[in-house]
């Protein structure tokens, strides 16, 4: 027995792999980031790899929830996590380019 997928479901499916592809590009930018600037530290590499995501959804006009943010970031969320907190980026970065936002991340880390 053939089911038919409906077009709503492509559509679904098509956007959520248009998104998946996006956040991960901007995490292997930032991942290449920081290791080209040499930085080895996992607290400030979580940051910046957060800050770049977050940096890709303002752009999009998305808000993430944290649990969103985590599955971005492959962390598995705690069954006790808020799926209503929204997760923003700093209103300082929203106008800069990636690289500049990873940069102010850095040096105000």
């Amino acid at each position: 027995m053939s089911q038919e997928v409906s077009k709503e479901t492509k559509r679904y499916f098509a956007l959520l792999k248009k998104k998946l592809t996006r956040y991960n590009n901007v995490k292997k930018r930032a991942l290449k980031y920081l290791f080209d600037k040499k930085i080895y530290d996992e607290s400030l590499a979580s940051g910046v790899i957060t800050v770049a995501i977050l940096w890709a959804a303002s752009k999009e006009g998305e808000q993430l929830t944290e649990e969103t943010l985590l599955m971005y970031l492959g962390i598995e969320p705690e069954e006790d996590i808020e799926s209503e907190n929204i997760m923003t980026l700093d209103p300082e970065l929203e106008d800069m380019n990636l690289i500049e936002a990873l940069d102010y991340t850095v040096e105000n880390f």
